[in-house]
C-alpha cells in the first residue's frame, strides 16, 4: 500500500533525518579520533557539544516519525501485521508493508541542500 504525502512534509522529515545523521557522523568522528592540536578539555567539550546536538536532532527526527506514523500509517496497519513502512523522499510516498523496488537519487547534493534548507521559509544553520 502507498500513501502520498505533501512535498513539504516529506522534505521536513528528510531534513530532520539528514541533521541527525550529520551530527551523529561528527560525534562519532570525535569519539574515534582525538586531535593533537586541541587540549583534552577542548576535545571533551566538543564531544559533549556534538553529542547533545545529535541527541536533540535524533529526538526531533524520531518524534516526527512517530507523528507521521500516528497521522498517516497507524490506521492502515492491523495489530497482528508487521509494522514495516518506508518514506520515499523522492516520490513523497509512504510504502506500507512493501519495499520500494527502485529508488532513484538523481538529485545532486547541492540541489538537495538547497531544497531542504534554502527553499523552506524556516532556515536552520547546522554548519560547524
Amino acid at each position: 500500500m502507498r500513501i502520498k504525502i505533501n512535498k513539504e512534509l516529506s522534505n521536513y522529515i528528510e531534513k530532520l533525518q539528514y541533521e541527525a545523521s550529520r551530527y551523529k557522523d561528527v560525534f562519532n568522528t570525535l569519539q574515534r579520533e582525538k586531535y593533537s592540536y586541541i587540549s583534552d578539555k577542548e576535545w571533551k567539550e566538543a564531544t559533549e557539544y556534538f553529542q547533545t546536538l545529535y541527541a536533540e536532532a535524533n529526538l526531533r527526527f524520531n518524534f516526527a516519525k512517530q507523528e507521521l506514523y500516528n497521522t498517516y500509517i497507524k490506521d492502515y496497519i492491523k495489530e497482528e501485521e508487521t509494522k514495516n513502512w518506508v518514506l520515499n523522499y523522492t516520490t513523497n510516498e509512504i510504502f506500507i508493508n512493501e519495499t520500494p523496488m527502485e529508488i532513484k537519487y538523481t538529485e545532486q547534493y547541492h540541489n538537495f541542500i538547497n531544497r531542504i534548507y534554502v527553499e523552506p521559509k524556516e532556515i536552520r544553520n547546522i554548519t560547524f
